[in-house]
């Protein structure tokens, strides 16, 4: 399935996009079914984009029952769907509405445009020991592609349609209506939670769980998709259809026609955070002793009414909390649902007190499909805290009045920050330190200062939201083709008339973009070429050919980005223009040891060198092409290159290199150096280098900083064969190491090549033979074949107490 999507901040016009839209299609005859979140939002659509609209649209809106004919929502979507506008038109209906249609079939000449992100996941918990029976004899577990989340399967299907339509309005029923409707439903996929499921059944157990996925199907029925959200790429229906193997495709022509596609006012807003725990519906009920507050939220609020005083501010907090908390001031409360929302923009202060945590059997949940715990919560808790701030004048993009945030979690201050660049963090000193910090007693500080500390928690961000994106972007080939196609025209190619991708749907054999010089901003090319081998030959013959000079701009250049021009208003080489990246290259201006003694720096990997322009004071001025097995995301490739520079730092004392790890970065093309001595063009490819593996040496690099290393420390290399290395214990990492067998270990035809990974990780992490032996029979249990596993970890151990020998300490 593909579905098209547009990601651009809040406040940027993407309803007015999708409105545009909407319109030009009804006007050629097409329908189009418009979803947003709210009524009222939908009401606002359509005062603004369509009646005041010259040119009449056919529309109408659907979202309540209509007493009189004594017909329901649904059945006046329904009614609607089947007969269409005469002309072409657009229905508006909302989220709720849509997540309950139930049609079958293809709607001809129908399309669907959702906007804002509609809820991709439902999580049922009742508390039934004596009444269980009512639901549970109703299903079966039944094997599924998560470990430990069996299907819900339904064993009678007549029962549960009955339960889910409660015809005769039964009370103990209502109770389950809503997990009924979704059993019975093909729009909805039920997992159960295998030993819980098994512990109520058998009275060990009170608490049912049981969680739902929307499936994409739901969209099969429609001609065309559009999606438009803010921050759509980290919202968990990206993350949960993509596992699925939606293909998700960026609108570039509607996308650069918005108001603008990233926080450029960050520099206007201060954040201002309380406490460094994670905020929930618990932990701000804290009960306080020895203070005037009961709990830590009447602390919070009663601290903000002292700093507020009378300025006009919004705020918003959970639904349970009532409205007079900030009775007597000039504060308005936002609904917990502010998408789209607009007349706002005159207030410049914006408190945020909800706790939107998932519980933690949720989030167990989650976890075991390889969504993490902050994907969780930035898909949530974070998203809902953005919202919120883009209500207040931070929205329009010409307003110059300081805005000031207030919310109590470190986390989330620091998620928004990466949101609004520039923007400023403020600690306010309100909670006691006892409850400030919420740590394990006796645990030592890992950072020596709170800077620090906020400085791993970015990285962390940082490196989990490039993992998840280098997945993405390489896993989706029909979107990857459609941006080759459009990138096609825009350059004079060299090479093949044409941008191969290999067999393994992952690597386009593109190697970056030719410009003029280092100064240029328009590509003159796409570097094209059958295999890393020629391209690194073609790089050999520009060293031949290309003249030296010493005006830099007489000189060719190539960037590791592919760039579409038209991606980004007026900037044709910014970060926003690239598509994806290919390759690493780093500059090396000063190194006294000549260039073959770095082969031993990077003996795992394959990579080119050669001279630069002239050398100075005797000392080597180098370029390095490193390629990649894959191509990746922009936010990838300052990890891989920050790695490499870290080794040459590391092993060659006076090596001094560039300042150049940013994919949008230029570097010159090989060129013969003034001196003819100087010349030097060399491709280490010998037998056991291979070319970077970016998910590796990311999910490398997030190891280590979870870890604590330093970020030379990656993929291990072959030192010397009779090094015997004991490696010093690392609970983390082993914890690391489990975890991913836990999500990754049970797929069919993985098992051999993950359950070595593990032993190796294992290994690294401290661990002896006993304990080894010991955790591989435990993760063996969890495998696709457990019995093979368990035959194979006599000779797993062997072969990892052989590759140990090679690593270096």
């Amino acid at each position: 399935m593909r579905l098209i999507y547009i990601d651009a901040p809040a406040g940027s016009g993407k309803t007015r996009a999708l409105t545009e839209k909407a319109r030009w299609l009804a006007h050629t005859g097409d329908n189009v079914l418009f979803v947003q979140p709210t009524k009222e939002l939908i009401d606002r659509t359509i005062e603004r984009q369509l009646a005041s609209n010259q040119r009449h649209t056919r529309y109408e809106a659907i979202y309540s029952d209509d007493e009189r004919r004594g017909v329901s929502v649904s059945k006046q979507i329904i009614e609607r769907l089947k007969s269409g506008f005469d002309g072409g038109g657009v229905l508006f209906i909302t989220h709720v509405a849509f997540l309950r249609l139930k049609w079958h079939g293809r709607l001809m000449g129908w399309h669907l445009m959702i906007d804002e992100v509609p809820t991709a996941f439902q999580c049922f918990e009742h508390t039934v020991p004596e009444t269980h029976r009512i639901l549970t004899d109703l299903i079966t577990p039944g094997q599924s592609d998560i470990a430990g989340y069996p299907f819900a399967v339904v064993r009678d299907g007549t029962e549960l349609r009955k339960m889910a339509r409660n015809g005769e309005k039964d009370e103990v029923w209502a109770q389950f209506q809503a997990v009924a409707s979704v059993l019975e439903s093909t729009r909805w996929l039920t997992y159960l939670h295998g030993e819980n499921f098994d512990g109520v059944r058998n009275g060990t157990m009170k608490k049912l769980l049981i969680f739902s996925l929307l499936q994409p199907s739901i969209c099969d029925p429609f001609d065309g998709v559009t999606i438009a959200a803010a921050n759509f790429r980290e919202s968990m229906l990206f993350r949960l259809w993509s596992r699925q193997g939606v293909a998700f495709v960026e609108n570039s022509a509607d996308t650069a026609k918005l108001n603008y596609r990233s926080h450029e006012n960050g520099r206007l807003l201060t954040i201002h955070y309380a406490y460094d725990g994670r905020w929930s519906k618990t932990g701000k009920g804290t009960a306080l002793k020895r203070s005037e507050f009961e709990t830590l939220m009447d602390l919070m609020v009663g601290k903000l009414r002292n700093r507020l005083g009378d300025q006009h501010f919004l705020w918003v907090a959970n639904k349970g909390d009532p409205d007079n908390l900030f009775n007597g001031m000039n504060g308005l409360r936002l609904p917990n649902v502010p998408h789209g929302l607009n007349e706002f923009q005159d207030y410049n202060c914006v408190v945020f007190l909800s706790a939107l945590r998932l519980s933690n059997p949720v989030r167990s949940w989650f976890e075991a499909m390889g969504i993490s715990a902050i994907e969780i919560d930035a898909a949530i808790h974070m998203e809902a805290a953005y919202q919120a701030i883009a209500r207040s004048s931070l929205r329009s993009e010409n307003s110059v009045e300081h805005v000031h945030v207030y919310l109590p979690d470190l986390a989330t201050a620091e998620w928004l920050q990466t949101k609004f660049p520039e923007s400023t963090l403020d600690f306010l000193d309100w909670i006691p330190e006892r409850l400030r910090h919420k740590k394990k007693a006796g645990r030592p500080r890992i950072h020596e200062n709170d800077n620090d500390r906020r400085s791993h928690s970015r990285r962390k961000i940082e490196l989990c939201n490039a993992i998840s994106a280098t997945e993405a972007l390489i896993n989706n080939r029909s979107a990857l083709l459609e941006r080759i196609e459009r990138l096609l025209p825009q350059s004079e190619l060299i090479g093949d008339e044409t941008i191969y991708i290999d067999d393994n749907n992952v690597a386009i054999l593109s190697y970056g973009m030719r410009f003029d010089n280092v100064k240029c901003s328009t590509p003159k090319a796409v570097l094209i070429e059958r295999s890393e081998d020629q391209f690194i030959e073609r790089l050999r013959q520009y060293g031949l050919v290309q003249a030296r000079s010493d005006n830099k701009k007489k000189m060719e250049a190539i960037s590791p980005a592919i760039y579409d021009a038209f991606k980004a208003g007026q900037k044709r080489r910014g970060r926003q223009n690239i598509e994806f990246v290919s390759g690493v290259w780093i500059d090396v201006d000063r190194i006294s040891c000549g260039p073959d003694n770095l082969s031993d720096i990077f003996r795992d990997c394959k990579f080119a060198i050669f001279n630069s322009v002239s050398n100075i004071d005797g000392k080597w001025r180098l370029h390095l092409y490193f390629p990649t097995k894959t191509i990746m995301p922009p936010e990838s490739y300052k990890f891989i290159a920050e790695r490499l520079a870290t080794r040459i730092h590391e092993s060659v004392q006076d090596a001094h290199v560039e300042d150049k790890l940013a994919p949008t970065d230029l570097f010159l093309l090989p060129c013969l150096a003034t001196d003819s001595s100087g010349n030097y063009f060399r491709y280490f490819n010998d037998a056991g280098r291979t070319s970077i593996d970016v998910q590796v040496w990311l999910q490398a690099a997030l190891d280590d900083h979870l870890a604590g290393s330093t970020p030379g420390d990656d993929i291990p290399f072959v030192e010397s064969p009779t090094i015997d290395p004991t490696f010093p214990r690392n609970d983390v990492m082993i914890e690391k190491a489990l975890t991913q067998w836990a999500q990754q270990g049970w797929k069919p035809g993985s098992g051999n090549e993950q359950f070595l990974k593990l032993a190796l990780k294992l290994v690294r992490a401290g661990v002896d033979d006993d304990e080894l032996q010991s955790l591989l029979r435990t993760a063996a249990g969890t495998a696709n074949s457990p019995d093979d596993r368990r035959a194979s970890i006599e000779g797993t151990v062997k072969s990892v107490r052989r590759f140990s020998k090679q690593w270096t300490v």
